[in-house]
């Protein structure tokens, strides 16, 4: 893989404010082999004006806009019009952090053509533009030729913007599921490292910043309890998925812990869970204990809320994308 097109796909919906910046972070990379598909939900902001101006100043820049039915479904339509052997999905609303990260996932890909998954990490910032520090992960998260089981778990959390993946490899597993269009990309890394037929030393993970994540109000995991509830329906579909391969016990331990998580963010934020019962139900093929019934019940109060929440701090997105596994918490103890 000498010199290999790189596939930048951005899909795009009301993010005019700031797709300008994703736009530049791929002008200015030194690496030049790349074109960058944006597909466009039809939005009603200065997004086509935009991305228009710069479709006319570089022949490599394509801009479509039509209807889709989500993140999943643009990212999906973009594919089709890629050429290249490696592609990236970049959000409109993020940017590539430094000159170099082309010429580093290129030389990498060369370097490794086994290749299915290659990530580097990302700084969250604020919508100003101005860095954010994360909290403090659950642990240090690994580099070098990952383990695809730990890949499946969530142990390691792959930033969208800063993950590349084969092209060829993306079809092989169907491209994004729209099923799960809240946490599509994570599944979309964890079929990609564990469809069959499955390889090892095809997921590399890199000790290097590769993008920006802009923090605001108006993204898709600002609500932290469908950003739950998405990745304990992922790992329900993939309970029953032939082509998921792992063992079922495996697959069991993930989605049980996914959905205590989402559990957790429900109490939390006071929602109702009727969902996640008839979810554990449908699974365990039983009611869920009469404890957590009663703290159910207990959780509505509000001495009781503050009490028994004293100890967090804040739930926002940065502690949900620093916390990226399953993660039983004392309530369901």
């Amino acid at each position: 893989m000498n010199n290999p097109i790189i596939s930048i796909l951005v899909p795009s919906y009301n993010q005019g404010a700031y797709i300008e910046h994703t736009i530049l972070s791929v002008l200015k990379q030194n690496y030049q082999n790349w074109e960058l598909i944006i597909q466009d939900a039809n939005s009603k902001d200065q997004t086509a004006e935009v991305c228009n101006a710069y479709v006319l100043r570089d022949k490599r820049i394509q801009f479509y806009c039509e209807k889709d039915k989500g993140f999943a479904d643009g990212v999906n339509k973009a594919l089709e019009h890629a050429s290249g052997e490696i592609c990236a999905i970049q959000s409109s609303d993020d940017y590539y952090s430094n000159a170099e990260v082309f010429t580093d996932a290129a030389k990498l890909y060369s370097e490794n053509p086994q290749l299915n998954l290659l990530a580097g990490f990302h700084i969250p910032i604020d919508s100003n533009l101005f860095e954010v520090l994360c909290p403090p992960p659950v642990q240090k998260e690994e580099t070098g030729f990952l383990d695809r089981k730990n890949v499946f778990s969530l142990k390691n959390h792959f930033p969208q913007g800063s993950t590349f993946f084969s092209l060829k490899r993306a079809f092989q597993v169907n491209k994004l599921n729209l099923n799960v269009d809240m946490v599509a990309d994570t599944d979309f890394w964890i079929r990609i490292t564990n469809y069959s037929p499955a390889s090892e030393n095809a997921i590399l993970r890199v000790d290097k910043v590769w993008s920006c994540a802009i923090l605001h109000e108006e993204q898709r995991s600002v609500d932290q309890c469908n950003f739950s509830l998405g990745r304990a329906r992922m790992f329900r579909y993939m309970l029953d998925d032939p082509k998921m391969e792992l063992p079922y016990e495996k697959k069991l331990s993930v989605f049980k812990a996914n959905l205590i998580d989402a559990f957790d963010y429900h109490y939390y934020q006071n929602k109702d869970n009727s969902v996640l019962v008839k979810m554990w139900k449908e699974v365990f093929k039983e009611d869920i204990s009469w404890k957590w019934k009663v703290k159910s019940v207990l959780i509505k109060i509000p001495f009781f809320r503050k009490w028994y929440f004293r100890n967090i701090i804040e739930r926002s997105t940065l502690f949900l994308l620093s916390y990226p596994r399953g993660k039983s918490t004392k309530w369901f103890e």
